[in-house]
């Protein structure tokens, strides 16, 4: 992670507003018309680059605090994470893929790749708790793509639909990955499924789309990729655990176990009515998390059988708590 972040630093360049960016750069396999008609492939500073390197240099830094390491290095990548272009949105009210607004250019508007949301999942600069107008940027872009697609596209997909908290159109597209295929003649335009044998109908076979698939559903269950800084402890970062942040209308009532959220936390979870009724935390470390109760709910305690943890009210639908790990907690809700 070091060494690449320190050739991503190497590699970016300020645009003409000062923004860093990279150049040349791509959107994988897709391509554009530029105003004056023009079809091209490359151009300053795609959307996927500058994610996938502000990705980077987040984690290197929370790596580098965590082990006490390269004071010079993190406040340089801090400095070079601010300075990234951000993700935009264009005209149509998209998040643009491109270094310019030609979205609406696209060669192919129903592209089955979708890289330009790699902030969304698997990265972290959006969500619709904290950035809700790139959140919505995000979602009109998944629209104008459309659902087809096969294998890992159709996978991501799921995932970024349940990033975006909208269970029912998630379940949507579980649904196509699961419909029922028999022959290995699939192709990109009439879509995929899911082989007789449960492998992913992906033309002719992809892994992707199976694991991928089941990260969408633990998603649909179980977020953790958003971080908090500790005010007492800067640089100290901690995770926020939303529970059933995208759950199915038509899952009323289930149970799962054993989820394991980041932060070193594993989750038992059960509902019935769309409500959470019953959560275990088991953290494998000691440490602090901030909890996200389900839409429409609000944690009331967290008990052991060594008694009960200090709970801190962050807002209307989170609380802050301190968990020691090798000890069962047990979450009521109000």
């Amino acid at each position: 992670m070091k060494g690449a972040a320190q050739a991503c630093l190497e590699m970016l360049i300020p645009d003409e507003n000062g923004k860093l960016v990279t150049s040349p750069s791509t959107s994988p396999e897709n391509s554009f018309r530029t105003d004056d008609g023009q079809a091209a492939w490359t151009c300053a500073g795609t959307a996927v680059e500058r994610q996938i390197i502000w990705e980077l240099l987040n984690n290197t830094l929370m790596a580098a605090r965590t082990l006490g390491v390269d004071e010079e290095l993190q406040s340089f990548m801090e400095a070079a994470k601010t300075d990234i272009r951000p993700p935009e949105i264009g005209k149509a009210g998209q998040l643009m893929e491109w270094g310019k607004d030609w979205d609406l250019n696209a060669r192919e508007m129903g592209h089955r790749h979708i890289s330009h949301l790699f902030a969304l999942h698997p990265g972290r600069q959006i969500s619709p708790v904290r950035t809700p107008e790139l959140a919505d940027a995000a979602r009109k872009s998944l629209t104008l793509r459309g659902d087809e697609g096969t294998g890992w596209s159709k996978a991501w997909k799921i995932n970024c639909w349940a990033r975006l908290h909208d269970g029912e159109h998630a379940y949507k597209l579980i649904r196509e990955q699961l419909t029922a295929v028999d022959s290995t003649r699939t192709n990109y335009t009439n879509g995929g499924g899911t082989y007789l044998n449960l492998f992913d109908a992906h033309p002719p076979f992809q892994i992707d789309g199976n694991f991928g698939a089941l990260s969408g559903i633990t998603e649909m269950l179980v977020q953790s990729h958003l971080q908090y800084e500790n005010p007492a402890r800067p640089g100290d970062d901690r995770y926020v655990i939303h529970l059933l942040p995208a759950l199915a209308p038509v899952w009323k009532a289930g149970e799962v176990r054993g989820i394991r959220a980041r932060g070193g936390m594993e989750i038992d979870l059960a509902w019935k009515g769309g409500k959470a009724v019953s959560t275990t935390l088991r953290p494998t470390v000691n440490g602090a998390w901030r909890l996200r109760a389900p839409q429409g709910q609000k944690i009331a305690s967290i008990r052991s059988t060594k008694g009960a943890a200090a709970i801190t009210p962050a807002d209307d639908a989170t609380v802050e708590v301190t968990l020691t790990k090798d000890t069962v907690w047990r979450i009521s809700y109000s």
